[in-house]
């Protein structure tokens, strides 16, 4: 065949080729993708039977994702010590064609074409538009793991957006609470949610010694914790007390996995927030004793005041007058005139050290 009458052709299959593309991109796994090719193949060149197997990477094990027969062993055979790209075509041979194709994400896939039905054999233009189809294969394929690269992306980006939600709810739940124990056992809970961790526990330590200890879920003990294959602590001081949190055994679809950076980032919010609602929570109750403290002191004040007379007796020949300014809410002086009797009067003034109430 002439390169005229070659090109000719192939520009009237173009459509072909373009309807092919959509078909393979419509594909929603990698078999599905991989059996729409052999679709194409089966019906650009009136193949019998079209066999297809893919391994992950060079040393991995072949995988079969289409084939009639019984002894795969045998099938792979054809591709031992082939590493880089092989489109052979066979003569007389149960098979017209062997391909060996590596992926853009470094797994391969091997394919093997039966005979035509017309059992002739491969022409030029059957060979340049199996390379064709080839390309548009490995375009399709690009094209699929764009697709799955930006379905994880989003769902990665929703889980994330997920978290932060869940963050700012468990913040500003922490905040209102003002028992301690609320406070922990919310928490706890949260933290096992946010980080898929199978148990979450916090140790209240004073002085290296535990004094209270919570966990979620209940009954989980610190020694079993510590022995978990993926653990995370974190913790922090505050008035003389440590409060160490411990994640222990990140739960996934695939069974267990290691926490990674955003789970220790979740947990250093959450504790931050626990830290700042105890602190919160402690400068709270010393304003009110201190409130406390104050209206004592007015009360103090005022019997102190009551004490105190309010006129003096009056003595010819004499002016007496007496005040008592305290410093502060509550003074030690005191002063007082009595009338004895017989024109005879007491005078007293006192002053009392180390004032209290």
């Amino acid at each position: 065949m002439s390169n005229n009458n070659l090109i000719e052709k192939l520009t009237l299959q173009s459509e072909s080729f373009q309807e092919g593309f959509e078909i393979l991109c419509r594909a929603f796994s990698f078999n599905e993708l991989v059996k729409n090719f052999l679709h194409l193949i089966r019906g650009n060149f009136l193949i019998s039977e079209v066999s297809a197997f893919h391994k992950a990477n060079i040393h991995s094990e072949w995988k079969t994702i289409h084939s009639n027969n019984k002894n795969n062993e045998e099938v792979f055979s054809y591709f031992n010590g082939l590493t880089s790209m092989n489109v052979e075509y066979l003569q007389q041979d149960k098979y017209s064609v062997k391909m060996f194709l590596p992926l853009s994400d470094k797994s391969f896939l091997a394919i093997l074409v039966g005979n035509k039905l017309d059992k002739t054999n491969f022409t030029d233009f059957d060979k340049v538009t199996l390379q064709i189809l080839i390309q548009v294969f490995d375009s399709a394929h690009r094209y699929f793991l764009n697709q799955q690269k930006e379905k994880a992306l989003i769902f990665e980006l929703n889980e994330k957006v997920a978290q932060l939600n869940n963050l700012i709810d468990t913040v500003i739940d922490i905040s209102r609470y003002d028992k301690r124990n609320t406070i922990f056992e919310t928490s706890l809970e949260r933290i096992a949610s946010l980080t898929c961790a199978s148990a979450v526990l916090l140790q209240v330590k004073s002085k290296d010694e535990a004094i209270i200890q919570y966990s979620f879920p209940k009954n989980v003990h610190y020694d079993e914790m510590i022995k978990s294959n993926s653990v995370v602590k974190a913790e922090f001081d505050y008035n003389g007390q440590t409060y160490l949190f411990i994640l222990a055994e990140k739960e996934s679809r695939d069974g267990s996995e290691n926490f990674n950076e955003l789970d220790k980032l979740l947990l250093e919010a959450i504790i931050k927030q626990i830290k700042t609602t105890i602190e919160n929570d402690y400068l709270n109750n010393q304003a009110k004793e201190k409130e406390k403290m104050e209206q004592e002191l007015i009360v103090a004040a005022t019997i102190q005041q009551k004490i105190l007379p309010v006129t003096l007796p009056e003595i010819s020949g004499y002016q007496i007058a007496g005040t008592n300014i305290p410093s502060k809410e509550v003074g030690g002086d005191y002063f007082n005139c009595f009338n004895l009797g017989n024109e005879k009067f007491a005078l007293t003034i006192a002053d009392v050290a180390g004032k209290g109430i």
